[in-house]
């Protein structure tokens, strides 16, 4: 049940992240970046979430699982970002700024990190709720 709902935020969060970050790049595979395609995109991102959530949940260490959510949404995004570059599926445009050495623009090589964590703790609070019927604290989530 945790898991469906981190996708389903996870999409939703990811969804918003990609349309508003859509400026920042010239094409998807040669063609324009349409609506489509952030739908595509947003799924994709909530599907690389809820993989890394299902990981992390097996770290007995509750405190570690949302640094470890974190690195594993950049590591993931670095490697989407160098093979999508490398192989021209899409570019970024003037606007996109880039991290040094790396090659890859900040937008995207945080993003499946920083959405990760912010599903995580929305799911965490909503269960949070539900079990004591008020907002409180949420606790680490799984």
């Amino acid at each position: 049940m945790f898991l469906g709902r981190l996708w389903v935020v996870s999409y939703v969060i990811n969804l918003i992240w990609e349309i508003s970050h859509a400026p920042l790049y010239l094409h998807f595979r040669g063609g324009p970046i349409t609506l489509a395609v952030l739908f595509y995109a947003a799924a994709v991102d909530a599907t690389i979430i809820t993989v890394l959530g299902w990981l992390v949940g097996r770290v007995r260490r509750r405190e570690l699982r949302l640094p470890l959510l974190f690195f594993g949404g950049v590591i993931a995004a670095l490697v989407i970002e160098w093979r999508a570059l490398t192989t021209a599926r899409w570019a970024y445009g003037p606007l996109m700024p880039v991290v040094p050495l790396l090659g890859t623009g900040w937008s995207p090589t945080l993003q499946l990190g920083l959405t990760g964590v912010a599903a995580c703790l929305i799911v965490t609070a909503g269960k949070a709720r539900r079990r004591t019927g008020v907002g409180g604290a949420p606790q680490l989530p799984w």
